[in-house]
This record gives C-alpha cells, structure tokens and sequence, in this order.
C-alpha cells in the first residue's frame, strides 16, 4: 500500500521565488506589480547596481518584458562578473522564463562568490528537485542549509520530507523532530509525517502518539487540511495494521469527511470492514474505491464480493457518489447520476420473481410526509445501516431522484418525478396497511389481490422509472448535439 504523501506540501513551509509562475495566474497589473519584486529595493539609498537596475530592467518587467529584462541583466553581467546581485536577478528571470537549469547555474555562481547564503542554496534546492530532477543535489543543498542555518524550521522540514521520499525513514524522523524543535512549537504537518515515518520503522507506540497529538491540535479551524486528513489515514493505516478494524473504521470515516475522492482511504475502510464482518458493507466501499481508479480494489471484489448473497440487488440500489466532474454543469452531472440509479433498479422493481426471492425490498418509510423529509444523504445512510439488500427502501430511491433532479430546468421531469414519488407512496401504504389506495377502503378479499395490486404498483413504478430514464437519455444527447 502506497502511504507517502508529499506531493506539493513537501516545500508547503519553505521559502520561494516570489515571481515563480505568478503571471499565468494573474491579470497583467498585478504580474507586473509582482515582477517588480525581481530588481532589490533598499530604504537606504540605492547602490549604482541597484540603481542601475532600476533605470534599466525595472521599466522591462513593468511591461512584462522579461526577456528583454534578461538581456538586460545579462549585459551588465558581463561588465560585473563578480556581482552577486545581478546573478540574483537573472536567476529570478530565468526561473519566470523556465529557464531552470540556467537560473540554477546563476545560483551556482552565487555560491561560489558567497558561500554563505542561505537563500542561493534553498532556491537551488527547489529548483533542482522540483525541474531538474536532481535530488541528491537538492539534499546537499538542504544539508549546507542546516549547517549554516540550524534553527531554520523549512529547512529541516524540507531535508526530512526528502529523505521520506527516499525511503530513508529515520533520517526523515530525526530532521523532523529537528524541525519541531526549532521553535515551530506542535505542527500537525510535521507531526504526522514523523508519525508516518516511525510507522514505517515499526514503531507503532511513537507512531500512534504523533498522529494523537496532530490530531489533537487540528482545531476547527483547520480540520479540512491536508494535515488533518493525512494525520486520520494514517493513524487509521495503523489500527488497521494492529488489527483493530473499529478503531481504524472510525479514523477513515474521518478522513473521507474532510476527502471524499481518495480511493485508497475507501479501500482500507472497506476491506477493514470485510475483515470485521461486514462484508456487504466492505463491498460497497470497495465498489467505490474502483470508481475511483484505485487498482487494487478490483481484485479484492473478485475475490469477494461475487459470492455475497443479494450483493447485485444491494448494487442496483447504490445511488453512485462519485462523478467525474470536469467541465460539466452540476445538471448535467444530476441527470447522468440519476440515469445510472435508474438503471440499477428499473429491472428489480419490475421483476416479479423477485419478490418471492425475498431480493425485491418492502418499504419501510412513511413516503405521506412532505418531500424533504429525508435527504439523499439520509438516504443513503439508512441503507448502509441495513443488514439485508432485501431491507432497502424503493421510497428512497425515488427520494433520492427527487432531490437530484429538482433543479433540472424541465417542468415534465420534475412532473414525472413527482409522479414517481407519489406511486411509491402507494406502494408504501399497500405494503403497510393492506388497503387500495385508489378505492381509500380495505380490500378485503384476501392476500393474493394485495398482492396483484402491489405487483401492479411496482410494474407502474418500473414503466415511470424507464419513461423518465428515457426522457433524460434524449436530453442529454440533444445537447451533445448540438455542442
């Protein structure tokens, strides 16, 4: 199982270029204020350099020009090779131009003239592991950092999240008790990645403390951050390493509240919940880690989930909560997610057989109570708790439609709809109370006509779920169409 990750938090606390890639996100007023940060200000009066600097590349980089401002810099290099300041500058333009092995070659000149400075070699570090795949130029350059700085805090943090990323675990520790040491007081960053690397050397005790006390210290200001939800996998990761699947349950219930797209946190919860018992339950969250391209999942369901008993009913009724949402309006993704449902139980509700294979669901819920009353979220909730697909609440399904589609701008979708929502209700007071709703009187005669006039309330359910599939088919492939 892959665990590690740094991605773009690995530099989250060290010190950039100011100017690095900030054009591509802004308007040209705001690049240009920004660029101007390029050419040194002083409070005191300017240096000829910086003056120089000013008359010259200043009035390029207002413009956006920094190719121009590059020439510029590079023939007043050429007269001051020993400058430190100019080769500053150019590293800095040539870093926004993605020049990034000829700003490192600045900073190297940097170095060699001013073999003390810390900035030269935490811009060199960057570049060489974020552009130029150099990490073990970077992790030199991160280790000079610490020798002449050793109470810069990113420092050590950036040297352990190195050493993480290559597998040298207790290397990693120690910068990171270093880090934490450094006057940063409790980080729940740093914390977790110690915890992490401690949970790799085996240390399960000093592991579990860590991810205690990172996330004891994620207040509710800061719960949603990827500190946050990294401290819940992993401390989750370890129960689930020592066994206890209800602990470790609870910490990835926590983690997919505050990320509910990572496939993997699905994977571990369900397969904990397979190996405590549950094993519906562990197929539904692995079914969602698939939709999530997390690649061990599939053979786990093979494995599994085939033989589950009513495990393909239980499927029919799973309204998906993953949609690829790119470039799609949030009808459009209501229409194709209610499509799917549609599809999963359009053929069980009008299946006779079923029913006598105790897979065909009873309602269970009063569907007279105002829409509204129970969420799509509730929804899906109850059937999680339920034992049985045969439990599973066909009111719910038409709850869920109800709320999905509510803001498809189609007066006959919302109708149709409707009228689905009122053709569960009477099958609910069928199912319940053994009365006709249509005649508002007992029917009386016996069980078998209750259950003719149920078998022909779920047979109108299932023409009305087709008929509104079929609808939002057409409509969606219009506007393919026409696009």
């Amino acid at each position: 199982m892959k665990f590690v990750r740094i991605g773009r938090c690995v530099f989250a606390m060290c010190c950039s270029l100011s100017m690095l890639n900030a054009h591509a996100q802004q308007t040209p007023k705001t690049a240009s204020n920004q660029a101007m940060k390029i050419v040194p200000k002083t409070a005191a009066k300017l240096s000829p350099t910086e003056e120089e600097l000013q008359r010259r590349v200043t009035p390029k980089i207002s413009k956006l020009d920094f190719r121009g401002a590059l020439n510029e810099v590079s023939i007043m290099i050429v007269s001051d090779t020993a400058n430190a300041t100019l080769y500053n500058v150019r590293a800095a333009l040539n870093t926004q131009l993605y020049n990034f092995a000829d700003a490192a070659r600045d900073y190297d000149k940097i170095i060699a003239l001013q073999p003390k400075n810390v900035y030269a070699y935490q811009s060199r570090a960057q570049l060489r592991l974020e552009h130029l795949n150099n990490t073990e130029g970077a992790l030199q350059d991160w280790t000079r950092v610490v020798a002449l700085d050793s109470l810069n805090p990113s420092a050590w943090y950036s040297r352990g999240a190195l050493y993480q990323t290559m597998q040298q675990f207790e290397e990693a520790r120690r910068d990171y008790t270093q880090c934490l040491r450094t006057g940063i007081g409790e980080n729940a960053t740093v914390l977790t990645q110690r915890g992490f690397c401690a949970m790799k050397l085996k240390q399960s005790s000093d592991a579990m403390n860590d991810f205690n006390a990172a996330i004891s210290i994620t207040d509710s200001a800061t719960k949603r951050s990827i500190a946050a939800f990294d401290a819940f996998f992993y401390r989750g990761s370890l129960h689930f390493q020592r066994r206890k699947f209800a602990e470790a349950i609870f910490d990835f219930d926590a983690a997919l509240r505050l990320n509910d797209q990572s496939g993997e946190t699905y994977y571990l919860r369900g397969y904990a919940k397979m190996l405590g018992g549950r094993t519906e339950d562990g197929c539904i969250d692995l079914s969602q880690a698939n939709e999530l391209k997390y690649a061990q999942a599939a053979a786990l369901i093979e494995q599994y989930c085939d033989v589950v008993g009513n495990l393909d009913s239980l499927r029919r009724y799973t309204m998906p909560t993953v949609t690829v949402t790119a470039g799609r309006s949030r009808v459009e993704i209501a229409m194709t997610d209610s499509r799917r449902l549609l599809g999963r139980v359009t053929a069980l509700v009008g299946n006779p057989s079923l029913q006598q294979q105790n897979v065909l669901p009873t309602s269970t819920f009063a569907f007279q109570n105002p829409p509204g009353m129970m969420s799509p979220f509730d929804c899906n909730k109850q059937r999680l708790e339920m034992s049985r697909p045969s439990q599973i609440n066909i009111g719910c399904v038409a709850q869920v439609l109800q709320e999905e589609l509510r803001k498809v701008p189609d007066a006959t979708v919302r109708t149709m709809v409707d009228n689905i929502m009122n053709t569960a209700n009477d099958l609910y007071i069928m199912e319940t109370t053994g009365q006709d709703t249509r005649a508002g009187t007992a029917s009386g005669v016996g069980q078998d006509i209750n259950k003719n006039q149920a078998m022909l309330i779920r047979l109108r359910l299932a023409e009305q779920f087709r008929d509104l599939n079929d609808l939002l088919e057409k409509m969606q492939g219009a506007k393919k169409q026409t696009k």
